[in-house]
């Protein structure tokens, strides 16, 4: 495995891990659905920014849903 693969990996884990204390200190601030509402939403703002729409059309997402969900 390349070292740059490898650096980035640690990296991954690095953050991951850091997520669980970050999650941790701010619950004590937040309740909890506020909290995961702020974690969405400071995510979905960015991205609606830097990921590309993709070219689907609507109707033929709905067409792929069971009856039951429509």
């Amino acid at each position: 495995m390349p070292r740059r693969h490898a650096v980035l990996a640690l990296v991954v884990a690095v953050f991951w891990a850091v997520n669980f204390v970050v999650i941790d200190i701010n619950l004590e601030s937040f309740p909890p659905l506020l909290f995961a509402a702020l974690r969405f939403g400071l995510i979905a703002f960015p991205a609606i920014f830097f990921v590309a729409r993709p070219d689907v059309r609507w109707l033929a997402l709905l067409r792929r849903l069971p009856r039951s969900a429509r």
